[in-house]
């Protein structure tokens, strides 16, 4: 029979850990997540850029994330994928939530990781305690900045503060490996004396910045001759409501605009019901990376309404293909843009559409080197080495460790 206490299994890790010896030294990274499925933006696309670079580098990565059902294989990448059952959190759009602490605990302590990526701070704000019990070192992605999700449900800044503040002094009681992709989200750590690593995230520029034209534009998308897109997911903390609005601000005066959506959400069904008998057309999740670039390059700019981004992938993937950018003055994309690569707005109708006619008035060939110049500064070669950096600064403890590929994960159900 095999013990359960936590303290055996711990003390077991004293014969699993790697000895570190001189020259190039593996790392294993467990990226975790909770609230992300096939359909969700930028945290996917973040663990999974990151991971093909750490596996390009020659370390060790495990994925775990929640779903339907017990799940766990080996892609093709070389990439270990554990899916742990976990329930749908109601209405909250079809996400799941691994609430049960024991199963992924005891799977952790199988795994032996030298570090555990954790990508979501709130619901597991306590994997750093653990980390530390295990001798593993723990990093938590600040997505999302608390303060304004709190905010925007409770309509009291004082009182989000606060929350958001007690609870990441109790993330900090575990570890202070915070690290943040914009001084945005840097803000709200440094209120409470905790200094962030910083890093920057980046964008597939082969994809993105290639000429390749639009293949199979879909026969009901509006034959207008100036293209808006907007590429994200459909729900309240993005504002997409806002660009329906202004689209038909601008429709008071000229119809030669459409407006293309790319994304899935909670919304969606009452933005199709806002936007009748407007030159919107919803194309819904779009899994095509190269279907995504390309209507970006054939629009003249993009919208990014979100208010609250610590970081905006679908920003930078816009400069990337040559296409300036309208984002919220508040919140961290407009850190992104640099000058001539589009402009942030008030998030009124009216403020949105005269940033978008504005945005006719460039010259395009113009636009697009100033956006792609921006957007190269830009790589998942660099985000990934700069975490490394970080991981490979932490004095590892020198002990032996298994190769993870001979633990039988399966038996952890």
């Amino acid at each position: 029979m095999r013990p359960s206490t936590l303290g055996f299994w711990i003390r077991e890790l004293h014969i699993s850990r790697t000895h570190r010896t001189k020259g190039f030294t593996s790392v294993l990274i467990v990226q975790i997540a909770n609230l992300v499925h096939q359909t969700s933006g930028g945290i996917s696309r973040t663990m999974t850029e990151l991971r093909n670079e750490y596996r390009a580098l020659g370390h060790q990565v495990v994925v775990i994330t929640p779903s339907d059902q017990f799940a766990d294989h080996t892609d093709e990448n070389g990439v270990r994928r554990i899916q742990l059952k976990a329930p749908k959190v109601l209405g909250w759009g079809g996400y799941r939530l691994i609430w049960r602490r024991r199963q992924l605990k005891k799977l952790l302590i199988q795994i032996v990781p030298d570090v555990i990526e954790n990508h979501d701070q709130t619901t597991l704000w306590w994997l750093g305690d653990f980390a530390q019990k295990i001798g593993a070192q723990s990093f938590v992605f600040s997505h999302e900045s608390l303060s304004q999700l709190l905010t925007s449900h409770l309509k009291n800044l004082w009182l989000a503060n606060q929350l958001a503040d007690n609870h990441h002094k109790r993330i900090a009681r575990g570890t202070q490996n915070f690290l943040c992709a914009s001084r945005f989200a840097a803000l709200e750590l440094e209120r409470i004396g905790i200094q962030p690593i910083q890093i920057s995230l980046g964008v597939d520029h082969a994809q993105f910045g290639s000429n390749q034209e639009i293949r199979n534009l879909p026969h009901q998308v509006h034959s207008r001759q100036h293209t808006v897109a907007l590429v994200g997911r459909l729900s309240p903390e993005k504002n997409p409501f806002l660009a329906i609005e202004a689209m038909r601000k601008i429709c008071e005066q000229r119809w030669d605009i459409q407006l293309v959506v790319i994304g899935d959400g909670p919304m969606k069904k009452n933005l199709i019901k806002q936007s009748v008998g407007l030159p919107i057309t919803f194309l819904g999740h779009v899994a095509d990376r190269e279907y995504i670039a390309s209507v970006l390059r054939m629009s003249f700019c993009s919208l990014n309404l979100g208010d609250r981004e610590t970081f905006s992938l679908s920003t930078l993937e816009s400069l990337a293909a040559g296409t300036p950018a309208i984002v919220a003055k508040s919140g961290a994309s407009r850190e992104i843009l640099a000058s001539g690569c589009g402009v942030s707005t008030s998030l009124t109708p009216i403020c949105i559409a005269e940033a978008i006619e504005s945005m006719l008035l460039n010259d395009k060939s113009v636009v697009r080197e100033m956006c792609q110049t921006r957007a190269s500064q830009f790589t998942w070669e660099k985000t990934a080495n700069t975490l490394l950096q970080s991981y490979q600064n932490v004095e590892f403890a020198h002990h032996e460790k298994v190769s993870h590929d001979t633990f039988a994960f399966g038996q952890v159900a």
